[in-house]
C-alpha cells in the first residue's frame, strides 16, 4: 500500500488549486465577466490577452470544453470593446 504525500509535509509546496502558480508563485488573475461593462477599453484588452493564453493553454492541454468556454469570453470582451466604440482585435 502506498502512503499518499501531503503537501503540508514538503517545505514551500503550493496547492494547484489555490490563489497563486504553484511554479512562479505570481498571484492569479480572478477574470470577472460582472466587471467587464465597468472596465476601460485598455482594461478589456488586457482582460482579453489573459483569456487568450488561457485559450491556447487549455488547447494545448486537449481541454477543448474549457478552451470553448474561454472562446466565449474573448468574444464577450469583443463585443463589449465594440458596445464602447472600439472595434475589437477579432477572436484571435
Amino acid at each position: 500500500m502506498k502512503k499518499k504525500i501531503s503537501l503540508t509535509n514538503i517545505e514551500g509546496a503550493v496547492s494547484v488549486e489555490g490563489d497563486v502558480t504553484p511554479i512562479t508563485r505570481n498571484p492569479i488573475s480572478k477574470i470577472t465577466p460582472e466587471r467587464w461593462g465597468e472596465m476601460s477599453a485598455s482594461e478589456l484588452h488586457a482582460q482579453r490577452e489573459i483569456l487568450v493564453n488561457r485559450y491556447y493553454g487549455a488547447l494545448q492541454a486537449g481541454l477543448l470544453e474549457g478552451a470553448k468556454t474561454i472562446q466565449n469570453g474573448i468574444m464577450a470582451i469583443d463585443e463589449k470593446l465594440e458596445e464602447i466604440g472600439i472595434e475589437g482585435p477579432g477572436f484571435l
